[in-house]
């Protein structure tokens, strides 16, 4: 199991493992969570990004306890759009500037994201 992922025991478990998966992404695109800042050829709104879910505070997937508030399909696709857009562009940096090593744990982190989707989307269906 990836160290990553949480069990997803309810939305805000899975919610705050796909916050720590932008946590590491970050981190691996040289991103400091902490402050926000970040290398200068990194598009603002990913390190952005990184820095707010560093406080479990995503706005750019729908704001805190966005899982909690899905109750349609449609609301979650809207989350996870936003998060495959924002993660396959951190990949995509990590890609070019690190190296192999990093490449490998920043498609962990997005495995956690996607393994996310599977599980909200079952429990919607399962709460409709």
């Amino acid at each position: 199991m990836n160290q990553l992922q949480a069990s997803f025991k309810n939305r805000s478990k899975a919610e705050d493992a796909v916050c720590q998966a932008f946590v590491k992404l970050g981190g691996l695109a040289g991103v400091d969570v902490n402050d926000g800042t970040g290398p200068t050829d990194l598009d603002a709104d990913l390190i952005d990004a990184c820095y707010q879910s560093n406080f479990n505070d995503p706005h750019f997937l729908g704001g805190p306890c966005c899982f909690t508030y899905a109750t349609s399909q449609c609301q979650v696709d809207r989350i996870f759009e936003v998060a495959s857009d924002v993660s396959t562009r951190l990949v995509t940096y990590i890609a070019r500037h690190g190296n192999a090593e990093k490449k490998g744990a920043a498609l962990e982190a997005v495995a956690v994201i996607t393994q996310a989707k599977e599980w909200l989307t079952k429990v919607v269906a399962k709460s409709s």
